[in-house]
C-alpha cells in the first residue's frame, strides 16, 4: 500500500515529500508535520514504527478491517468464519489483494431483495 495523501491533511503528496524520521509516515508540507505530532502523532509514532513503519503499519489495518467484514458476513458459516479469523498478517501486496478481493466478494453474501439469505 502506498500512500499518496498527507496524514495531517489528506492534500496529495510529491514524490519526495517531508516524512517523519522515525516511521516514514509522509506530509504534504512542514507546516502539517509539526501540526500533525502535536495533536496525535507523537503518541502513535513508536507504535507504527514497531509495525513496520507507516506504509505496512496503514496495510496491516487495511486487512484486518478486511477480514472484520469477512467474518461479519460468513456469520451464517461458523466454520469458514473463524478459518477467516485465523488468517496471519501478510505482505502489503496480498494485504491489498485481499482487501480487493474482499470487496467485491462482500456485496454477493448480502441478503437478496427477496428477503431471502445469502449464498450461505
Amino acid at each position: 500500500m502506498i500512500l499518496t495523501t498527507c496524514a495531517a491533511c489528506a492534500a496529495p503528496l510529491v514524490h519526495d515529500a517531508p516524512r517523519c524520521v522515525r516511521c516514514k509516515t509522509r506530509y504534504c508540507n512542514a507546516t502539517c508535520q509539526h501540526d500533525h505530532w502535536r495533536r496525535e502523532h507523537k503518541q502513535i509514532c513508536k507504535k507504527i514504527h514497531r509495525a513496520g513503519n507507516a506504509e505496512q503499519y496503514h496495510a496491516d489495518n487495511k486487512y484486518k478491517e478486511a477480514v472484520k467484514v469477512a467474518v461479519e458476513k460468513c456469520a451464517c458459516s461458523p466454520r469458514l468464519a473463524e478459518k477467516v479469523a485465523s488468517l496471519p498478517l501478510v505482505p502489503v501486496v496480498v494485504v491489498m489483494a485481499v482487501y480487493i478481493a474482499v470487496q467485491a466478494f462482500v456485496p454477493a453474501l448480502s441478503p437478496s431483495p427477496k428477503g431471502g439469505g445469502g449464498d450461505c
